[in-house]
């Protein structure tokens, strides 16, 4: 799915920006970037995007999903503990 809407952008991105067809260089401090098409400029900055969110959202997931088998371990002690506790009364 992901990978569909990644094309299904870049496809997006390639019509609404092919006009963009001036070269322009990216100036940082002291940086500068050599020549190169407005378009490819917005593509990397899409793609950088997007990946950096996929990032976050599997960072976000994996912590979550470690905190699930916490949680679940901590609710099958106190079950266990639960049942002991009433098969002494």
């Amino acid at each position: 799915m992901l990978i569909f809407i990644f094309i299904l952008a870049a496809l997006i991105s390639a019509v609404a920006f092919m006009d963009n067809a001036d070269a322009v260089s990216l100036t940082f401090l002291q940086w500068q970037s050599p020549q190169v098409s407005i378009y490819w400029w917005i593509l990397f900055a899409l793609t950088a995007g997007f990946i950096s969110g996929l990032v976050v959202l599997y960072a976000t997931t994996v912590k979550l999903r470690v905190s699930e088998r916490k949680i679940r371990r901590e609710l099958l002690a106190t079950q266990q503990e639960l049942e002991r506790l009433k098969a002494l009364s």
